[in-house]
Protein backbone atom coordinates (compact mmCIF):
# COMPACT_ATOMS: atom_id res chain seq x y z
CA UNK A 1 0.00 0.00 0.00
CA UNK A 2 2.01 2.95 -1.30
CA UNK A 3 0.72 6.45 -2.04
CA UNK A 4 2.18 8.63 -4.81
CA UNK A 5 4.70 10.46 -2.62
CA UNK A 6 6.07 7.20 -1.24
CA UNK A 7 6.26 5.76 -4.74
CA UNK A 8 8.53 8.60 -5.85
CA UNK A 9 10.60 8.40 -2.70
CA UNK A 10 11.25 4.68 -2.97
CA UNK A 11 11.97 4.53 -6.71
CA UNK A 12 15.72 4.80 -6.24
CA UNK A 13 18.07 4.75 -9.23
CA UNK A 14 21.01 3.21 -7.40
CA UNK A 15 22.13 0.01 -9.13
CA UNK A 16 21.93 -2.00 -5.88
CA UNK A 17 18.27 -1.05 -5.25
CA UNK A 18 15.49 -2.92 -7.05
CA UNK A 19 11.94 -1.59 -6.68
CA UNK A 20 8.77 -3.34 -7.83
CA UNK A 21 5.27 -1.99 -8.34
CA UNK A 22 2.67 -4.67 -7.67
CA UNK A 23 -0.82 -4.81 -9.15
CA UNK A 24 -2.54 -6.03 -6.01
CA UNK A 25 -3.09 -5.48 -2.30
CA UNK A 26 -0.83 -5.71 0.71
CA UNK A 27 -2.26 -9.14 1.47
CA UNK A 28 -1.32 -10.31 -2.04
CA UNK A 29 2.27 -9.25 -1.40
CA UNK A 30 2.43 -10.79 2.07
CA UNK A 31 1.40 -14.23 0.79
CA UNK A 32 4.35 -14.77 -1.52
CA UNK A 33 6.76 -12.87 0.74
CA UNK A 34 5.93 -15.24 3.58
CA UNK A 35 6.52 -18.30 1.38
CA UNK A 36 9.97 -17.00 0.46
CA UNK A 37 10.92 -16.25 4.07
CA UNK A 38 9.71 -19.58 5.48
CA UNK A 39 11.90 -21.37 2.94
CA UNK A 40 14.69 -21.59 5.51
CA UNK A 41 17.35 -22.90 3.13
CA UNK A 42 16.65 -20.20 0.53
CA UNK A 43 16.55 -17.44 3.17
CA UNK A 44 19.84 -18.57 4.70
CA UNK A 45 21.59 -19.03 1.35
CA UNK A 46 20.72 -15.49 0.25
CA UNK A 47 20.86 -13.84 3.69
CA UNK A 48 17.32 -12.47 3.44
CA UNK A 49 15.96 -9.80 5.76
CA UNK A 50 12.90 -7.57 5.96
CA UNK A 51 12.31 -4.05 7.27
CA UNK A 52 8.61 -4.52 8.04
CA UNK A 53 7.27 -6.40 11.05
CA UNK A 54 7.93 -9.76 9.41
CA UNK A 55 11.34 -9.00 10.91
CA UNK A 56 11.29 -9.60 14.67
CA UNK A 57 13.92 -6.87 15.13
CA UNK A 58 11.37 -4.20 14.18
CA UNK A 59 8.97 -5.44 16.86
CA UNK A 60 11.78 -5.39 19.43
CA UNK A 61 12.46 -1.74 18.59
CA UNK A 62 8.76 -0.88 18.87
CA UNK A 63 8.69 -2.29 22.41
CA UNK A 64 10.95 0.63 23.35
CA UNK A 65 8.26 3.09 22.16
CA UNK A 66 5.90 1.82 24.86
CA UNK A 67 8.42 2.29 27.65
CA UNK A 68 9.37 5.73 26.34
CA UNK A 69 5.70 6.78 26.10
CA UNK A 70 4.96 5.50 29.58
CA UNK A 71 7.84 7.45 31.07
CA UNK A 72 6.46 10.67 29.61
CA UNK A 73 3.57 10.33 32.09
CA UNK A 74 5.05 8.44 35.02
CA UNK A 75 8.36 7.94 36.72
CA UNK A 76 9.49 4.31 36.90
CA UNK A 77 8.16 3.91 40.43
CA UNK A 78 4.66 5.38 40.04
CA UNK A 79 2.96 2.19 38.82
CA UNK A 80 0.01 4.05 37.30
CA UNK A 81 -1.80 2.60 34.31
CA UNK A 82 -1.38 4.33 30.94
CA UNK A 83 -3.69 3.53 28.04
CA UNK A 84 -2.08 3.09 24.63
CA UNK A 85 -4.21 3.25 21.47
CA UNK A 86 -2.62 1.42 18.56
CA UNK A 87 -3.62 1.94 14.92
CA UNK A 88 -2.95 -1.43 13.34
CA UNK A 89 -3.19 -3.53 10.20
CA UNK A 90 -0.57 -6.27 10.31
CA UNK A 91 -0.51 -6.14 14.16
CA UNK A 92 3.27 -5.77 14.50
CA UNK A 93 2.99 -2.77 16.82
CA UNK A 94 0.24 -4.54 18.74
CA UNK A 95 2.60 -7.48 19.22
CA UNK A 96 5.18 -5.08 20.64
CA UNK A 97 2.61 -3.69 23.07
CA UNK A 98 1.76 -7.16 24.34
CA UNK A 99 5.45 -7.86 24.82
CA UNK A 100 5.84 -4.64 26.80
CA UNK A 101 2.95 -5.69 29.05
CA UNK A 102 4.50 -9.13 29.56
CA UNK A 103 7.74 -7.39 30.56
CA UNK A 104 5.81 -5.68 33.35
CA UNK A 105 4.95 -2.30 31.85
CA UNK A 106 1.54 -1.19 33.27
CA UNK A 107 -0.11 -0.21 29.99
CA UNK A 108 -3.57 -1.10 28.69
CA UNK A 109 -3.88 -1.67 24.97
CA UNK A 110 -6.67 -0.52 22.66
CA UNK A 111 -6.70 -1.40 18.99
CA UNK A 112 -7.89 0.87 16.13
CA UNK A 113 -8.38 -0.35 12.57
CA UNK A 114 -9.81 1.10 9.37
CA UNK A 115 -12.68 -0.37 7.31
CA UNK A 116 -10.65 -3.58 6.90
CA UNK A 117 -11.89 -4.68 10.30
CA UNK A 118 -10.82 -8.32 10.58
CA UNK A 119 -8.89 -7.66 13.81
CA UNK A 120 -11.77 -5.71 15.38
CA UNK A 121 -14.26 -8.46 14.49
CA UNK A 122 -11.97 -11.13 15.89
CA UNK A 123 -11.51 -9.30 19.19
CA UNK A 124 -15.23 -8.65 19.55
CA UNK A 125 -16.65 -12.03 18.57
CA UNK A 126 -13.80 -14.51 18.14
CA UNK A 127 -14.64 -14.83 14.44
CA UNK A 128 -11.68 -14.34 12.13
CA UNK A 129 -12.58 -14.37 8.45
CA UNK A 130 -11.18 -12.88 5.28
CA UNK A 131 -13.31 -10.65 3.11
CA UNK A 132 -12.49 -8.36 0.19
CA UNK A 133 -9.63 -5.98 0.98
CA UNK A 134 -11.02 -2.44 0.81
CA UNK A 135 -8.88 0.44 -0.47
CA UNK A 136 -9.04 3.23 2.10
CA UNK A 137 -7.34 6.57 2.75
CA UNK A 138 -5.27 4.79 5.44
CA UNK A 139 -3.55 2.40 3.00
CA UNK A 140 -0.95 0.84 5.32
CA UNK A 141 -3.85 -0.69 7.24
CA UNK A 142 -5.54 -2.17 4.16
CA UNK A 143 -4.91 -5.71 5.34
CA UNK A 144 -7.26 -8.67 5.71
CA UNK A 145 -4.68 -11.19 6.92
CA UNK A 146 -2.76 -9.69 9.88
CA UNK A 147 0.52 -11.52 9.52
CA UNK A 148 1.58 -11.04 13.17
CA UNK A 149 -1.55 -12.61 14.62
CA UNK A 150 0.09 -16.01 15.03
CA UNK A 151 2.84 -14.31 17.07
CA UNK A 152 0.20 -12.71 19.30
CA UNK A 153 -1.54 -16.04 19.81
CA UNK A 154 1.82 -17.61 20.61
CA UNK A 155 2.55 -14.98 23.28
CA UNK A 156 -0.85 -14.92 25.00
CA UNK A 157 -1.16 -18.73 25.10
CA UNK A 158 2.18 -19.06 26.90
CA UNK A 159 3.86 -20.35 23.74
CA UNK A 160 1.39 -23.10 22.93
CA UNK A 161 2.90 -23.96 19.56
CA UNK A 162 0.58 -26.89 18.90
CA UNK A 163 -2.55 -24.78 19.29
CA UNK A 164 -1.17 -21.90 17.21
CA UNK A 165 -0.02 -24.23 14.44
CA UNK A 166 -3.43 -25.94 14.29
CA UNK A 167 -5.28 -22.61 14.20
CA UNK A 168 -3.07 -21.18 11.46
CA UNK A 169 -3.50 -24.32 9.33
CA UNK A 170 -7.28 -24.05 9.68
CA UNK A 171 -7.26 -20.36 8.80
CA UNK A 172 -4.94 -20.72 5.80
CA UNK A 173 -7.06 -23.55 4.40
CA UNK A 174 -10.57 -22.19 5.05
CA UNK A 175 -9.87 -18.41 5.34
CA UNK A 176 -12.18 -18.40 8.34
CA UNK A 177 -11.74 -19.40 11.96
CA UNK A 178 -13.58 -19.35 15.28
CA UNK A 179 -11.18 -18.82 18.17
CA UNK A 180 -11.46 -21.09 21.20
CA UNK A 181 -13.13 -19.18 24.09
CA UNK A 182 -9.98 -19.53 26.20
CA UNK A 183 -7.85 -17.85 23.53
CA UNK A 184 -10.36 -15.03 23.09
CA UNK A 185 -10.27 -14.49 26.85
CA UNK A 186 -6.47 -14.45 26.82
CA UNK A 187 -6.50 -11.82 24.07
CA UNK A 188 -9.01 -9.72 26.00
CA UNK A 189 -6.77 -9.73 29.03
CA UNK A 190 -4.23 -7.75 27.01
CA UNK A 191 -6.40 -5.80 24.53
CA UNK A 192 -9.23 -4.04 26.33
CA UNK A 193 -11.11 -2.65 23.35
CA UNK A 194 -11.07 -2.13 19.60
CA UNK A 195 -12.90 -0.05 17.01
CA UNK A 196 -13.11 0.28 13.24
CA UNK A 197 -12.98 3.70 11.55
CA UNK A 198 -14.54 4.51 8.18
CA UNK A 199 -12.87 6.89 5.75
CA UNK A 200 -15.30 9.61 6.83
CA UNK A 201 -14.43 8.98 10.49
CA UNK A 202 -10.78 9.44 9.55
CA UNK A 203 -11.47 12.69 7.68
CA UNK A 204 -13.42 14.11 10.63
CA UNK A 205 -10.53 13.39 12.99
CA UNK A 206 -7.95 14.96 10.66
CA UNK A 207 -10.14 18.08 10.45
CA UNK A 208 -10.74 18.17 14.22
CA UNK A 209 -7.04 18.15 15.11
CA UNK A 210 -6.25 20.77 12.49
CA UNK A 211 -9.07 23.09 13.55
CA UNK A 212 -8.39 22.74 17.27
CA UNK A 213 -4.60 22.41 17.38
CA UNK A 214 -3.35 23.58 13.98
CA UNK A 215 -1.63 20.22 13.58
CA UNK A 216 -1.96 17.72 10.74
CA UNK A 217 -2.13 14.02 11.59
CA UNK A 218 -1.80 11.14 9.15
CA UNK A 219 -4.89 9.05 8.33
CA UNK A 220 -3.61 6.05 10.28
CA UNK A 221 -3.10 8.11 13.42
CA UNK A 222 -6.64 9.44 12.91
CA UNK A 223 -8.09 5.94 13.41
CA UNK A 224 -6.59 5.97 16.90
CA UNK A 225 -8.08 9.38 17.66
CA UNK A 226 -11.45 8.08 16.47
CA UNK A 227 -11.29 5.27 19.03
CA UNK A 228 -10.33 7.74 21.78
CA UNK A 229 -13.27 10.01 20.97
CA UNK A 230 -15.81 7.21 20.56
CA UNK A 231 -14.86 5.18 23.63
CA UNK A 232 -14.49 7.70 26.49
CA UNK A 233 -15.22 4.98 29.05
CA UNK A 234 -14.83 5.54 32.78
CA UNK A 235 -11.82 3.24 32.68
CA UNK A 236 -10.04 5.45 30.18
CA UNK A 237 -7.81 8.15 31.67
CA UNK A 238 -7.84 11.10 29.22
CA UNK A 239 -4.80 12.61 30.93
CA UNK A 240 -2.87 9.36 30.62
CA UNK A 241 -3.65 8.09 27.15
CA UNK A 242 -1.16 7.71 24.31
CA UNK A 243 -2.27 7.48 20.69
CA UNK A 244 0.56 6.08 18.63
CA UNK A 245 1.21 8.37 15.66
CA UNK A 246 2.31 6.01 12.95
CA UNK A 247 3.52 8.07 9.98
CA UNK A 248 4.37 11.52 8.67
CA UNK A 249 1.41 13.36 7.19
CA UNK A 250 3.59 14.61 4.33
CA UNK A 251 3.05 11.25 2.61
CA UNK A 252 -0.73 11.58 2.57
CA UNK A 253 -1.75 14.59 0.52
CA UNK A 254 -4.79 12.76 -0.88
CA UNK A 255 -6.19 12.09 2.62
CA UNK A 256 -5.65 15.67 3.79
CA UNK A 257 -7.30 17.16 0.71
CA UNK A 258 -10.22 14.72 0.95
CA UNK A 259 -10.74 16.01 4.51
CA UNK A 260 -11.37 19.47 3.04
CA UNK A 261 -8.02 20.91 4.12
CA UNK A 262 -5.21 22.54 2.17
CA UNK A 263 -2.07 20.47 1.95
CA UNK A 264 1.00 22.50 2.94
CA UNK A 265 4.12 22.58 0.81
CA UNK A 266 6.76 20.39 2.41
CA UNK A 267 10.28 21.03 1.16
CA UNK A 268 11.08 17.31 1.31
CA UNK A 269 8.11 16.47 -0.90
CA UNK A 270 8.79 19.26 -3.39
CA UNK A 271 12.32 17.95 -3.83
CA UNK A 272 10.93 14.54 -4.78
CA UNK A 273 8.59 15.87 -7.44
CA UNK A 274 9.91 15.57 -10.95
CA UNK A 275 12.62 13.11 -9.98
CA UNK A 276 13.35 10.30 -12.36
CA UNK A 277 11.90 7.01 -11.15
CA UNK A 278 12.59 3.40 -11.95
CA UNK A 279 10.72 0.28 -10.96
CA UNK A 280 9.78 -3.14 -12.23
CA UNK A 281 6.22 -4.37 -12.50
CA UNK A 282 4.67 -7.44 -10.97
CA UNK A 283 1.51 -7.67 -13.05
CA UNK A 284 -1.65 -9.59 -12.26
CA UNK A 285 -1.34 -13.16 -13.47
CA UNK A 286 2.43 -13.34 -13.04
CA UNK A 287 4.05 -15.72 -10.57
CA UNK A 288 5.23 -13.02 -8.17
CA UNK A 289 7.03 -15.47 -5.92
CA UNK A 290 9.12 -16.72 -8.83
CA UNK A 291 9.85 -13.15 -9.97
CA UNK A 292 11.14 -12.35 -6.49
CA UNK A 293 13.18 -15.54 -6.20
CA UNK A 294 14.75 -14.98 -9.63
CA UNK A 295 15.72 -11.40 -8.72
CA UNK A 296 17.21 -12.50 -5.40
CA UNK A 297 19.27 -15.18 -7.14
CA UNK A 298 20.41 -12.66 -9.75
CA UNK A 299 21.55 -10.21 -7.04
CA UNK A 300 23.35 -12.96 -5.12
CA UNK A 301 25.22 -14.05 -8.24
CA UNK A 302 26.38 -10.47 -8.82
CA UNK A 303 27.68 -10.10 -5.28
Amino acid sequence: AVVSTQSTGTSALDPNVHVYRVQGTGDDIDKFMKRVFVDAEFAKTHNLGSVNSINWARIMLQVVHYFYSYLQFCDPECGDQVDVIIPTGGCGNLTAGILARMMGLPVRLRCAVNANDVVHRMLQSGEMSVSECLLTIAPAMDIQVPYNMERIWYLVTNMNTTLVSDLMKQFEQAHTLTLPPTLLSQLSSHILSSLSATDEDIRKCIRKVWQEDNYLICPHTATGLHLFLEQPSTNLHPSKTVILATASVMKFEEAVVSAGLSFPEFREVVELEGRETRCGLMAKGQDWEQVLRDKICEISNLA
